[in-house]
């Protein structure tokens, strides 16, 4: 997720002079001519989170999870959704 924050995306985030942080917009991003989906996968690694019984234990669990996030998310997009899938 590092990546995320730190390669892509409209905005870099930097270190101010007294110490502390805070956003920057980048003068060239790959959303400018792509789209994008970074994805925290599977649930419980990395920044995501969930509770115990949402816990990935197979391969075919994390493929279902993803797959259904993903089908649920384009569904909510509907009509914005102008990529071609």
């Amino acid at each position: 997720m590092v990546g995320a924050f730190t390669e892509f995306g409209p905005f870099e985030i930097v270190k101010n002079e007294n110490g502390t942080y805070s956003e920057k917009e980048r003068n060239v991003s790959w959303n400018d001519d792509a789209h994008l989906l970074v994805v925290d996968n599977p649930v419980g690694t990395g920044l995501s989170y969930g509770a115990p019984g949402e816990l990935v234990n197979t391969t075919e669990m994390m493929a279902d999870y993803l797959y259904n996030g993903l089908k649920n998310l384009f569904s909510l997009t509907g009509e914005k959704n102008t990529c071609n899938m």
